[in-house]
């Protein structure tokens, strides 16, 4: 607009405030304070004030803000055609972004644009300093990101918890860095393991739970006065829907257990986006707080669904999922399905003969093997229980003393390809600075050495996990007694009822012996191990 040859401006005063600003508890950022500032100014210099733009709570580094993008449209419209913010600050703290609407916005479209304790005024054309104080600006943000992290990783590894708390835990109310169980919700959070103890899918969990009307984590959150979920229960516009991700995420998640788990994904400062580290990054303290789920379990249902399954419309998993191992190298054997079922060693297959041979067995064979050795347990229990009991007890102690021997040989060579691992990282590292390795060839194998290096150590941690369950199991067979007697006169054998009695079935690779083939086929059962009555 013009009055005798004189441009008449037409205002919108840019207020923001982010939560880091408000933090600092800085009376001269405060929106009333740039409310004064800026009308002041306004009135002073005879700017017509058509509208105040506020973003209250939001970052200066990114420029998706709801009040700024309203204000440039009006800009655009010709509803204003002046903008006044306290300085260059408020216009962002993202010098790159800061700069283009200073130059290709402001002052190639001439818009005016002051900032006003700054001395900006594209009335005056391009000045210099303002690039360069929104270069210092954008420093701002990096130092706080670099300090708050620091501060937040001292936390961590004391295994205390900042931020929101995972569904079915809440913060004390006398100590918002600990963890107690939230009652209600720890019950759907056993509901779910005991579904999934029970061979059921990640998806028919979810269809159960929806069926059953129990609210999602997204819903009950809302619920309980928590608006940053609001948007997930609105998105589906349905407060019971669970998804097979979301009970897969529970059933994975080690705060059930009592850890502390952080550090897991990272925050750009500037795009605000988030991307996931890899699990040695992770900062995970154990047993700080009251645990929902018992270790095992938990790494009961992690078996279970690490193993190889067939079809991800299966609403439940194979069988003996998580179940089966081989005898030699003790990791999970892999279920291959099709006409002839079965089995071969997951190290095998995954890193080949020299590490492993195939153990390979088929499904049917491990099977019947297994329905047998049911069938007689379970018939001389009939027939007389307390020989059965005294029979049973003689033969766990020896088991006992022999699994307590192979753990522990095994956690000797993980300890110690643990250790040979760390000197090949370093042999590679030297290898490339001597100009004997690509940069390329460095990079793929120090990514395999370093995947190799985490089974080894999630092995180690359940190994000695194993080891300290087998010294505090004691007299467990009456338990046991009580336990298999329910299946006298089974004719098949079902998924609860594998993961009832069943601890492990570890295949042994074949042999000939006069002649003839055989496979060894252990079966280690709950609370005794391997028991031969």
């Amino acid at each position: 607009m013009r009055d005798s040859g004189k441009e008449v401006y037409s205002g919108g005063l840019y207020l923001r405030l982010s939560r880091e600003d408000r933090m600092q508890n800085n009376e001269s950022m405060s929106i009333s304070n740039q409310r004064k500032i800026t009308v002041r100014y306004a009135t002073e210099n005879k700017i017509e004030i058509v509208e105040i733009y506020i973003d209250d709570g939001y970052s200066g580094v990114s420029f998706e803000r709801p009040a700024f993008n309203r204000m440039i449209k009006d800009l655009e419209n010709g509803k204003i055609n002046c903008v006044i913010v306290k300085d260059m600050s408020r216009l962002g703290r993202n010098d790159v972004e800061a700069n283009r609407y200073y130059e290709d916005v402001f002052l190639t479209k001439h818009y005016r644009f002051i900032a006003i304790d700054d001395n900006v005024d594209t009335l005056r054309g391009y000045e210099q300093h303002a690039t360069f104080k929104n270069m210092f600006n954008s420093m701002y943000p990096r130092d706080i990101s670099q300090k708050t992290h620091s501060a937040y990783m001292a936390l961590a590894h004391n295994g205390e918890k900042v931020g929101k708390a995972p569904y079915g835990l809440k913060h004390d109310p006398d100590n918002r860095y600990h963890l107690i169980i939230d009652e209600e919700a720890a019950k759907v959070i056993r509901y779910i393991f005991s579904l999934a103890m029970k061979g059921m899918s990640r998806k028919k969990i979810a269809r159960i739970l929806r069926e059953e009307k129990i609210l999602s984590p997204a819903a009950y959150a809302k619920r309980s006065g928590c608006k940053r979920y609001e948007k997930y229960v609105s998105a589906y516009d349905d407060d019971y829907m669970w998804c097979d991700k979301t009970v897969g995420q529970i059933l994975m998640n080690e705060f059930y257990i009592g850890s502390n788990v952080a550090n897991t994904t990272r925050r750009s400062f500037k795009t605000g986006k988030c991307e996931k580290l890899p699990r040695e990054e992770w900062v995970i303290v154990p047993d700080v707080h009251e645990a929902i789920i018992s270790k095992e379990v938990f790494y009961r249902v992690r078996d279970i669904f690490k193993s190889r399954r067939r079809g991800t419309k299966m609403e439940t998993v194979q069988l003996f999922a998580g179940l089966v191992k081989c005898k030699d190298c003790s990791r999970s054997m892999n279920y291959t399905g099709g006409d002839v079922p079965f089995y071969t060693c997951g190290t095998y297959r995954n890193k080949g003969k020299k590490y492993c041979s195939s153990h390979r067995i088929r499904y049917e064979d491990v099977y019947n093997c297994v329905l047998q050795d049911i069938r007689d347990k379970t018939s001389k229990l009939e027939k007389n229980r307390e020989e059965f009991i005294v029979a049973a007890s003689s033969n766990f102690q020896i088991s006992l003393k022999e699994e307590t021997r192979n753990l522990e040989k095994r956690l000797k060579e993980l300890t110690q390809r643990y250790g040979e691992i760390d000197i090949l990282i370093q042999k590679t590292y030297e290898n490339s600075v001597l100009g004997n390795l690509s940069g390329e060839r460095m990079s793929l194998l120090i990514a395999n050495y370093e995947n190799e290096q985490i089974e080894v150590k999630e092995e180690l941690e359940k190994i000695k996990l194993e080891i300290k369950t087998i010294q505090e199991k004691h007299k467990n067979v009456v338990d046991f007694t009580k336990l298999i007697e329910q299946y006298i006169g089974v004719e098949k054998i079902t998924m609860e009822m594998a993961l009832e009695l069943i601890e492990k079935i570890e295949i042994g690779e074949k042999y000939i012996k006069n002649g003839r083939t055989y496979q060894d086929i252990d079966i280690s059962y709950r609370f005794v191990g391997k028991i031969a009555v």
